[in-house]
C-alpha cells in the first residue's frame, strides 16, 4: 500500500530532512509516521507539502519520500492558482499512490485536489473543524479593539488580519464541499465528527486517536520541581488560541503573585525580518504586555522540540488552555498525561477529556476572570492541584493503553480501499 500524506506546511521530520526552518508545531506527525511504518512493514509513504523557495526538494529515507514543492503557501478561502495546482497534481501522479490522506481541511488545496483527482480515494483528517471556527470571527477578538493598542502602520496590518477572517468563512464553505466529495473523514472525538455527520450522513466517519509523544509518557510532573506561580500555555499566532485572555488573567493576578510567569511556546514569525512578518496578533499581545507592565511576567519561548516542551512543562506549576475553539488540543493532553494540573476553556471537544474538578478545571473562554480565579485556586490549594493532575494522568494513560495509531490508520485505509 502506497499512501501520500499531504501537509499544509512543512512540519515535523520533513522540515529537518529537507533542511527547512523549524516549524512552530507538528512533531506529532513524526510519531504517527513511525507507528504506521512499524505496523505495516510493506507500507510506502510519501509526505508532500509546499512552501516558498527556489525549487522543489525531494529526499528519500527508507520507505518514506519527503517532498516539498516550491508552490508557495497554501491559500485559505480561495482556490490554488492553476499553475501551482498543476504542480501538485503532477507530483501526485509521479508518486502514483493508492490513497491520498490530507491532514486537515484548513486550507483549500484539499478542495482543489478533490476537483482534479477522481481516480484516487481522498480521505481527510479533521484537525481545525473550520465549520465551527468560522463562527468566531477573528477569534472573537474585535479588530477595532486590537487597533486601539496599535500604531498607524500596525493598524494597516490589522486590516489584513480582518480580511483573513473573511477567508476563513469562505474556507468553511470549501470544507463542506471537500468533505462531501471525500472517501471518508476521521478525527478522535465526537465533537469534530458530529457536525459533518449530521449534514452529510452518507460520508463514512471513523474515530482515531493521535499518539501522545513518548517523552510525555516517560516524565511525571512533580510540584516541588516546578517554578512557583508559573504557567505554561499552548502556542498560537491568532486570537483563536486565546493568548490575549491569558495575558488579561495574568494582569489580574500580578498584584497577589508578583512573580507570576506565563511561558508561551511557538515561533513568533515565519519569515525574516521578524518586525515585518510578525503576525498582527503577536504585535497586539506585546502591546498588552507593555500596557499591563508584564514584561517580566511573560516569556516567549520560540519553537520547541518535544523534549524541550516536556522540560518547560515539568518546571511550570499550571497548564492553561484559553482557546476560543479547539479540536483535540494535543498539548493539553500531553500536559495532563504527565500529571500537570490544567485549566481549560470549555471549547470544542475539550469536555471529552477534561471533567470539571476531576481531571481539570473548565471555564467559558471569554471569562478570563474565571481563568484567573482557577489559576489562583491551583496556586493556593496545591494538594487539590496535585491530586487532580494525578487523576488526569491516570485517565489519559488508560485511554492510550496499548494504543497503536498505525493499526488504526491501516484499518481506515483498508476499509476505504475496499469501498
Amino acid at each position: 500500500m502506497k499512501v501520500i500524506w499531504i501537509l499544509n506546511s512543512p512540519i515535523g521530520r520533513i522540515s529537518e530532512v529537507l533542511k527547512l526552518s523549524r516549524a512552530q508545531s507538528g512533531t506529532w506527525i513524526d510519531e504517527a509516521m513511525r507507528s504506521l511504518l512499524q505496523t505495516d512493514e510493506t507500507a510506502e509513504l510519501a509526505i508532500l507539502t509546499t512552501t516558498t523557495m527556489k525549487e522543489t526538494r525531494r529526499q528519500t529515507e527508507g520507505r518514506v519520500e519527503y517532498v516539498c514543492l516550491n508552490a508557495g503557501r497554501c491559500p485559505r478561502g480561495k482556490s490554488t492558482s492553476k499553475s501551482k495546482l498543476k504542480t501538485w497534481v503532477s507530483e501526485i501522479r509521479r508518486i502514483n499512490p493508492d490513497l491520498i490522506h490530507i491532514w486537515g481541511t484548513e486550507y483549500s488545496i484539499g478542495y482543489d485536489l478533490a476537483k482534479e483527482i477522481k481516480d484516487i480515494p481522498i480521505v481527510y483528517r479533521i484537525q481545525g473543524a473550520i465549520n465551527s471556527i468560522s463562527k468566531y470571527p477573528n477569534g472573537n477578538l474585535p479588530v477595532r479593539k486590537m487597533k486601539q493598542e496599535l500604531s498607524l502602520l500596525e493598524r494597516f496590518k490589522a486590516n489584513k488580519y480582518e480580511k483573513d477572517s473573511r477567508f476563513m468563512e469562505k474556507q468553511a464553505e470549501m470544507e463542506l464541499s471537500m468533505v462531501k466529495e471525500s472517501a471518508a473523514i476521521f478525527a478522535d472525538n465526537e465533537w469534530a465528527l458530529m457536525q459533518y455527520h449530521m449534514k452529510m450522513p452518507q460520508i463514512p466517519v471513523y474515530f482515531d486517536q493521535l499518539p501522545i509523544r513518548k517523552v510525555f509518557f516517560e516524565n511525571t510532573w512533580e510540584l516541588d520541581k516546578a517554578t512557583p506561580h508559573s504557567l505554561f500555555c499552548l502556542a498560537g499566532r491568532t486570537a483563536y488560541k486565546g493568548l490575549h485572555q491569558a495575558i488579561e488573567a495574568v494582569a489580574l493576578l500580578k498584584e497577589e503573585f508578583p512573580d507570576i510567569l506565563l511561558r508561551i511556546p511557538g515561533s513568533i514569525a515565519s519569515r525574516n525580518p521578524k518586525w515585518l512578518f510578525e503576525p498582527t496578533y503577536i504585535t497586539y499581545l506585546k502591546k498588552l504586555i507593555k500596557k499591563y507592565g508584564l514584561e517580566k511576567n511573560v516569556e516567549f519561548l520560540g519553537a520547541l522540540s518535544s523534549e524541550q516542551m516536556a522540560e518547560y512543562m515539568l518546571k511550570s506549576q499550571v497548564f492553561i488552555m484559553p482557546s476560543v475553539i479547539e479540536n483535540e488540543s494535543t498539548t493539553l493532553r500531553e500536559a495532563m498525561t504527565m500529571g500537570m494540573p490544567a485549566v481549560a476553556a470549555f471549547a470544542g471537544d475539550i469536555y471529552e477529556v477534561v471533567v470539571h474538578k476531576e481531571t481539570g478545571l473548565l471555564y467559558r473562554y471569554e471569562e478570563y476572570e474565571h481563568l484567573a480565579y482557577f489559576i489562583k485556586t491551583l496556586f493556593n490549594d496545591t494538594k487539590f492541584a496535585v491530586e487532580m493532575g494525578q487523576r488526569a494522568s491516570k485517565f489519559l494513560k488508560e485511554k492510550y493503553a496499548d494504543h497503536n495509531y498505525g493499526r488504526i490508520l491501516c484499518d481506515i485505509y483498508e476499509k476505504v480501499l475496499k469501498q
